[in-house]
């Protein structure tokens, strides 16, 4: 969904957004390093601009078809039916799959295609099957009990917190003060979401939430951001040779793909998988094609612009899934929830390395 830096996307918070963080990085410098060279060189100083105004525009179509996405999900999002949840999941997925396998057979040359082979590939199969369950089972569970702002925000910023950390424990990486800093405003960001997390769950339930439905909500969105950040940093740590972002996304997609299936199958049985209403089938068929799109742009995105930039065109995403919550759904839009959209964007903002300019 490119695995560019810690996303998400939740929706794109939500496939890609757990492939976030990995091969992008490195392409991403390298353009950025590219475009700076060109400047100094007094080269097309335009091309530096349009590349700017071209990557701000992927940026911001990227946060808005992720949020399409997640309004489609918060759509078919059932309160406490896991099972349910699995098929949604399941068919989220499959445009994204079909879109990747397309590009793998049709335009990657057959001497790549030759990774499917490999040790590696089987790795990112296993990924994508624990990220799968982990991150997009998680996150439509949780837009079921917390509704979308609430999940949204709550996953994105546990994305980076969770992406930052274990960047610094598994791979080594540094982080910066401006980082630490980041790490202790989406700290705040969380806490804040969640005492705002039973009355988000209240407007969603349409009834008062025990306390087990709250910390669900919480719980099952922080999840979600865990696994989609985990994903990243397991790629970045097992992959030592150059894999296409189609390859990557192709193998990480297939093997959720695959359990969520057999989950579903499993569960709900082929007679209530058929019986599903033709309208729901669609939603969740645009869903997945949304986020597809969101995939694309942000990869297309990480290439254009420095990281920091980036990670402030997607953060939009909190703030549009809390105005859709409120105004396709009915959620509340609480104090608390106001003030964890503004601690999480602060926090990402701040804490991105500044990369070229």
């Amino acid at each position: 969904m490119q695995v560019a830096r810690s996303y998400g996307r939740c929706c794109l918070l939500t496939e890609g957004s757990s492939m976030s963080h990995a091969a992008t990085v490195t392409s991403e410098e390298a353009t950025a390093e590219s475009l700076t060279q060109l400047d100094d060189d007094h080269k097309p100083v335009p091309l530096l601009r349009r590349a700017v105004v071209v990557g701000t525009i992927c940026g911001l179509l990227c946060a808005l078809f992720g949020t399409a996405a997640n309004i489609a999900l918060r759509y078919v999002a059932t309160p406490h039916d896991m099972d349910w949840a699995m098929l949604v999941a399941f068919v989220k997925a499959l445009p994204t799959l079909l879109t990747a396998l397309f590009v793998v057979l049709a335009i990657l040359p057959v001497k790549e295609r030759a990774f499917l082979k490999s040790r590696p590939a089987g790795v990112l199969f296993l990924i994508g099957l624990t990220t799968q369950f982990g991150g997009n089972l998680a996150f439509q569970y949780a837009l079921g009990l917390g509704g979308l702002g609430l999940t949204v925000c709550l996953c994105f910023a546990t994305l980076i917190l969770t992406g930052a950390t274990l960047g610094r424990v598994l791979l080594g990486e540094p982080i910066r003060p401006r980082s630490a800093v980041g790490i202790v405003i989406l700290v705040a960001a969380i806490a804040a979401l969640t005492l705002g997390a039973g009355e988000a769950t209240n407007s969603v339930l349409q009834s008062e939430a025990s306390t087990l439905e709250i910390l669900g909500a919480v719980l099952a969105a922080c999840l979600s951001g865990f696994a989609f950040a985990s994903c990243g940093v397991a790629i970045r740590r097992n992959m030592t040779q150059q894999v296409s972002s189609s390859m990557t996304l192709l193998l990480i997609t297939a093997g959720g793909v695959v359990g969520l299936a057999a989950g579903s199958l499993t569960r709900l049985g082929v007679d209530q998988i058929v019986s599903t209403p033709s309208t729901l089938w669609l939603v969740m068929l645009l869903a997945g094609v949304f986020n597809t799109l969101a995939l694309y742009l942000l990869t297309r995105t990480y290439r254009l612009l420095p990281v920091i930039r980036v990670n402030a065109l997607t953060s939009t995403q909190t703030a549009m899934a809390a105005i859709a919550g409120v105004a396709i759904f009915g959620e509340s839009l609480t104090a608390w929830l106001v003030v964890g959209i503004l601690l999480t964007i602060t926090g990402l903002a701040i804490g991105s390395h500044r990369g070229s300019q």
